[in-house]
């Protein structure tokens, strides 16, 4: 039989039942807790995390993937306390959410030099944009969408 893990250790594959696949019980930012501390209130969010996911235990859910990362503020201890009083198992994510202010094609210019495109087919996570890509990126934000 296939295990999967979650905050509360192994559970059979075949336990997971009905699974939502992208939940957060809470965001924020990496070492928040720890650089401004009282600022969240772990004890009313693990009771609200608390309450919700027992109705949502109570309308057939039995597992979600939190994919909260470390840089979103991902707390393991409060997934614990949340699963244990809830019934719903609770698989953490890996990894982090760096995402970079435009799409790729727009940071790297109309048309890049050989070097700069071969940075921006680069699989790597690019640095602050600089000089065009300030410019570009300040008029970007304040466009309009429609």
């Amino acid at each position: 039989m296939s295990t999967v893990n979650t905050v509360l250790g192994l559970v059979e594959a075949s336990d997971l039942g009905f699974t939502l696949s992208h939940e957060h019980v809470l965001l924020s930012a990496a070492g928040m807790s720890q650089t401004y501390p009282g600022f969240i209130d772990h004890r009313a969010v693990a009771a609200e995390g608390i309450v919700e996911l027992k109705a949502a235990f109570d309308e057939g859910v039995r597992t979600i993937v939190d994919v909260t990362t470390f840089d979103l503020g991902r707390d393991i201890g409060l997934l614990e306390e949340v699963s244990r009083g809830s019934g719903v198992h609770i698989i953490a994510c890996t990894g982090n959410h760096l995402v970079s202010p435009l799409p790729r094609r727009l940071y790297c210019g109309p048309r890049p030099s050989p070097k700069r495109r071969l940075e921006c087919e680069s699989p790597r996570i690019p640095g602050p944009p600089t000089g065009w890509e300030k410019r570009r990126s300040a008029s970007w934000r304040k466009r309009e969408w429609t």
